[in-house]
């Protein structure tokens, strides 16, 4: 049974154009393509078939046009794949899975496989999955999620440019150094000043600052000092009294946690866990929420929805999307970008006017 002559057509410029494809590779053919014609009459096609082929060619990279002048092989340039490689720290960390997941529907419209390749956070990892992307090649590029601190990735995005593929970065605060590679993050100072202002405009004016005890060895020392930094900007702002921040450890002491609780009507949690743990903690000492205390978080993970926490989301979605269109818009020749976003209120039960 012969195959309907449109299926047949395909199947002869793809046979066409891979048969290019080896020659170009093992190096029999170099410099200029013969034309279209001399293409047609070598393989006994028609012209449209021949120049279907080329331009499959041209697509993917392996072959680039001169107008007036001709086809060229584009030796040196890697081929399209439509493949993206993403080296993540943990795929079932909250806020990587809602880009991640966004990301891969954006893919999905491309036609575009993401390859995903995880670190746990260890920059030695981080280093050896970037030269082994390095070696083996079959990506039109990579979207990093650093480990942590930042400047730790400094090395495995060294291995990266040498790859001449687009790079976009997912760094976790403010990188000076970084401004060669599309970088996509949230702005958490500005975050915690509009949160901070949010509590004030509910007629809160003793606000304070609940961060997490630092059990990393200084990792969260930066994300603590950025929240802060927001937090203190829009209270000196007002004229308010910024407290020293309470640390939560893993074992808190309920008496002094009381007693530096006590002078304040609304608290702003480092992230919407450390207040999950808070709406605990401060049952436990006889503390109402919101009753007698607001509690705002940050973040926005899906459970604060149940737990009827006001939140400030981040737009990690938006942020997954955004990454994804710029990461192809390089692959088509765009500068390099820092994209910024601003984490955005989300108001429920947890937050009241102070009376």
């Amino acid at each position: 049974m012969q195959l309907p002559s449109r299926t047949r057509v395909a199947a002869k410029y793809v046979k066409i154009a891979d048969d290019l494809r080896e020659q170009i590779f093992s190096g029999k053919l170099e410099g200029m393509l013969p034309g279209v014609r001399q293409i047609a009459e070598d393989y006994e096609v028609t012209l449209m078939t021949a120049n279907k082929a080329v331009n499959k060619l041209v697509e993917e990279k392996t072959l680039y046009r001169i107008p007036n002048k001709g086809t060229f092989v584009a030796k040196g340039l890697p081929v399209k794949t439509n493949a993206i490689a993403v080296l993540v720290n943990d795929l079932n960390l909250p806020l990587t899975s809602r880009i991640v997941r966004e990301m891969g529907m954006a893919a999905t419209e491309f036609n575009t496989r993401l390859i995903f390749y995880q670190h746990f956070g260890l920059a030695k990892n981080e280093l050896e999955l970037a030269k082994r992307l390095k070696e083996q090649g079959g990506f039109d590029g990579t979207i990093l999620f650093p480990s942590e601190p930042d400047d730790a990735a400094s090395d495995a995005l060294n291995v990266l440019r040498e790859t001449q593929r687009p790079t976009i970065v997912f760094p976790h605060q403010e990188m000076p150094g970084w401004k060669i590679y599309n970088t996509v993050r949230v702005d958490h100072r500005v975050g915690f000043a509009k949160g901070t202002e949010y509590l004030i405009s509910l007629g809160h004016t003793n606000i304070a600052l609940a961060l997490p005890e630092d059990n990393h060895q200084g990792m969260l020392s930066w994300q603590n000092l950025e929240r802060q930094e927001g937090y203190t900007r829009a209270l000196k702002t007002a004229g308010l009294q910024v407290y020293e921040p309470v640390i939560i450890s893993s074992k808190p002491d309920l008496n002094e946690l009381k007693k530096r609780l006590s002078p304040c009507t609304a608290v702003f949690a480092h992230n919407d866990s450390l207040a999950a743990r808070l709406l605990t903690i401060l049952y436990q000492i006889g503390i109402r929420v919101p009753q007698d205390i607001s509690l705002l978080s940050y973040d926005g993970a899906p459970f604060t929805k149940t737990l009827d926490l006001s939140t400030m989301s981040q737009p990690m979605e938006v942020m997954g999307r955004k990454a994804f269109d710029k990461i192809i818009e390089m692959d088509e020749g765009a500068e390099p970008a820092e994209l910024i976003f601003e984490a955005e209120l989300v108001e429920r039960g947890s937050t009241i006017a102070h009376s």
